[in-house]
């Protein structure tokens, strides 16, 4: 556990101390209670690396694995936007920035190996990942 995990404030929004104030060793003293709010900082959204599978020879506008807003927490429940922050695909795959899903988009004019079905292992076997960072 990280010391920062130790306040949360969707877990406790205040907690109470009683702090003795003394002098010659505690011999008078008095007691007084503390109280101290936790403040509410916006955590970011949680979503694990991904790896999805497609099919080869798929249509355009073929999803590409679940939304990925079904896969994000926020601990604030925030309502999450995503975008690609590095699109390795040259733009063979979109995103949808609400939802998080992602499909593939053939009216690009990138293929690999220059001819034949975007996404077809026999055309283009060497090419058969692509890496686009998205950003939630």
């Amino acid at each position: 556990m990280n010391d920062q995990d130790l306040l949360d404030y969707e877990m406790i929004t205040t907690f109470e101390l009683t702090v003795r104030i003394g002098i010659n060793e505690y011999s008078t003293f008095t007691l007084i209670n503390v109280t101290v709010h936790v403040q509410n900082v916006n955590e970011p959204p949680k979503l694990a690396p991904q790896r999805f599978i497609a099919q080869e020879n798929c249509l355009s506008g073929a999803l590409v694995g679940p939304a990925l807003s079904s896969l994000a927490t926020d601990p604030e429940d925030d309502m999450l936007t995503f975008r690609i922050d590095f699109d390795g695909t040259n733009g063979l795959v979109l995103l949808n920035a609400a939802s998080g899903q992602l499909s593939f988009n053939f009216s690009t004019p990138t293929r690999p190996s220059g001819s034949g079905h975007p996404i077809d292992f026999e055309t283009a076997p060497a090419s058969g990942s692509y890496l686009a960072i998205v950003e939630v």
